[in-house]
């Protein structure tokens, strides 16, 4: 497998911000990302138009394999080169009812995320919302967060 390409929600801003991480990241390999809402989607798969949940992230190998949630979720992980481990980790059956419950979470909050961190289905940030969400966790602009164990 070559690519992988990744069918997200166009229209929420979490998944837009989170969509552009991947990007920046060393790969065994390629991840491709195609917004559901997207008339590409249908040139590439006819048959799967339609049959996506609203809140679910899908994965698709060029091998024709299609993965959806906790295992889109998973194969993600397992295309980043730094995060192998941890997709082989995650994909463990034990692991599996954890990972299925965060990624639930994570799904169905997703618009409230956006909301929260004021991001826009464009991807932009709103930098005022940024500024009340750093001062009310207390930290200041550009400082990390704290360790009171002295980690680095």
């Amino acid at each position: 497998m070559e690519s992988l390409y990744v069918i997200y929600d166009g229209y929420c801003g979490f998944c837009q911000r989170v969509r552009g991480w991947p990007e920046f990241q060393p790969k065994h390999v390629n991840l491709l990302f195609v917004a559901r809402q997207s008339p590409l989607l249908g040139r590439l798969w006819p048959e799967l138009v339609g049959s996506f949940k609203d809140d679910e992230l899908v994965v698709i190998g060029d091998n024709r394999g299609v993965y959806r949630g906790t295992a889109a979720y998973v194969m993600c992980l397992w295309a980043l080169k730094r995060h192998r481990r941890w997709a082989y980790r995650l994909a463990n059956p034990v692991m599996r009812p954890l990972v299925r419950m965060a990624v639930e979470q994570l799904a169905s909050h997703r618009q409230d995320l956006s909301h929260w961190f004021g991001f826009s289905a464009d991807g932009d940030m709103d930098e005022n919302r940024v500024r009340a969400l750093v001062a009310s966790m207390g930290q200041q602009e550009g400082a990390g967060p704290t360790c009171a164990a002295g980690c680095s």
